[in-house]
C-alpha cells in the first residue's frame, strides 16, 4: 500500500497532474438500454432513479432512440474508468433486457 506522502513525492518526480487526475477520476459513458417488458418506462425520473441506486451509478436519460431503446449518460464509482463493473451491474439487472456502451461506428476502409 502506497502511503499519501509516497504518492505526492512520486507525483511530484513524474509530472504528478495526471496521476492524481486519474485515481479520482468517475466513469462517464453513454450507454444504450432496452428494459424489460414490466419495466415503467425510462423517461420516468423515478424509474432511473431506482436503477441507479441498485447499480451504484447516476443515470440521466439523454433521449429515446426506438420504442423501446433508450439513451442515458452513465456517471459511475471512481478508480472504474472505462465503467466496466458500472455497466456490468446494470446488466445484471433483471428490469433491464440490454445494456451496452453507445459505440460511434466508422465506416470501414477494405
Amino acid at each position: 500500500m502506497i502511503s499519501p506522502w509516497q504518492r505526492w513525492i512520486a507525483c511530484l518526480a513524474l509530472g504528478s497532474a495526471p496521476l492524481l487526475a486519474a485515481e479520482g477520476s468517475p466513469c462517464r459513458a453513454q450507454i444504450i438500454v432496452s428494459p424489460a417488458p414490466q419495466t415503467a418506462p425510462l423517461t420516468d425520473a423515478d424509474v432511473l432513479q431506482a436503477l441507479g441506486d441498485a447499480a451504484r451509478v447516476r443515470l440521466r436519460l439523454i433521449r429515446a432512440i426506438g420504442p423501446a431503446l433508450f439513451l442515458l449518460q452513465l456517471e459511475g464509482e471512481q478508480n472504474d474508468a472505462d465503467c466496466a463493473a458500472a455497466i456490468a451491474r446494470l446488466q445484471a439487472d433483471s428490469r433491464l433486457l440490454s445494456v451496452e456502451r453507445d459505440v460511434r461506428r466508422q465506416r470501414q476502409e477494405y
